[in-house]
């Protein structure tokens, strides 16, 4: 109601100014009325405009909260692989440390057994068994057939080299593994780079663990596993080293022997002894 009175008022003003000043016309009425037309339409763009800006703020927003929305399950999700991986570390530490410790213990064992065989004197490169041909030594034995994988007999080749390993070779086989120390010991010197050499080392280990010399031997197969990893007669030594520890009374070490050739070796002849004798200390350590 004021506002009516008010608007009424002003235009008996505007009527009576432009009436009063006698300069008003009929054509300036109309323009100053097309004007507020003008103007008005003009406010009505402005507010139109300014509902779509409304609008368009009003969608980025909503972008900018499903934005955030999906930031955040993200970080949840990332947090909670991190917890998961965490959880998983924690309960693979203990075994990576009994792992890790049996590993840093069988080296040791090697090393201090390779320490105290650099502080004894070499045997003698000279062969000290009996004649070829004749009886062994009292206590010792021929070479099983066994411990001579097939296809490592002596050679049929007449060549000095053939012959020494050949020499050495009966040596062991007749039972003097200490003059087959000796001979392959000689042969290793003189022939590292012959294709005779992996046996030479084999049989030198063997030739140790012959005369119960188990330290030595272990460390002997130690050397040929480390340098002929191809072998066929890998699986046959890391046996061999294993009964070397248990000699000793190292089960603990044999036990990781025996289970390396399991798991490394699986079809080889060897696994089979090896899970025997896993069987059988595994026996001795519940008693």
């Amino acid at each position: 109601m004021r506002l009516r009175r008010a608007v009424l008022g002003v235009g008996l003003g505007l009527s009576g100014f432009l009436v009063v000043g006698g300069c008003a016309t009929t054509s300036d009425v109309g323009g100053l009325k097309a004007q507020l037309d003008n103007l008005g339409d003009e406010l009505q763009s402005v507010r139109a405009l300014q509902a779509d800006h409304a609008a368009d703020l009003e969608r980025l927003q909503r972008q900018v909260t499903a934005v955030e929305e999906a930031s955040r399950q993200t970080q949840e999700q990332l947090l909670e692989q991190d917890k998961r991986l965490e959880a998983g570390l924690k309960s693979f530490q203990p075994r990576l440390s009994v792992i890790e410790g049996a590993v840093l213990r069988n080296d040791d064992r090697l090393r201090q057994i390779e320490g105290r065989l650099k502080l004894a004197s070499p045997p003698p490169l000279t062969f000290s068994g009996p004649a070829f041909g004749q009886a062994p030594l009292l206590g010792q034995q021929p070479l099983s057939s066994g411990a001579v994988p097939s296809g490592f007999a002596p050679t049929a080749s007449a060549t000095p080299e053939s012959e020494l390993y050949d020499q050495a070779f009966s040596a062991l086989s007749q039972g003097n593994p200490s003059g087959a120390v000796s001979l392959f010991q000689r042969f290793l010197k003189d022939y590292p780079s012959s294709s005779l050499a992996p046996k030479a080392q084999y049989f030198l280990a063997e030739s140790h663990y012959q005369l119960q010399d188990h330290e030595r031997a272990i460390v002997e197969f130690d050397k040929f596993t480390r340098d002929y990893p191809a072998s066929e007669l890998v699986p046959s030594a890391y046996l061999r080293q294993g009964e070397a520890f248990e000699a000793l009374g190292d089960f603990y070490d044999a036990n990781i022997v025996y289970k390396k050739i399991l798991k490394d070796f699986p079809a080889s002849q060897a696994s089979a002894q090896a899970k025997t004798k896993l069987q059988s200390i595994e026996q001795r350590l519940k008693r």
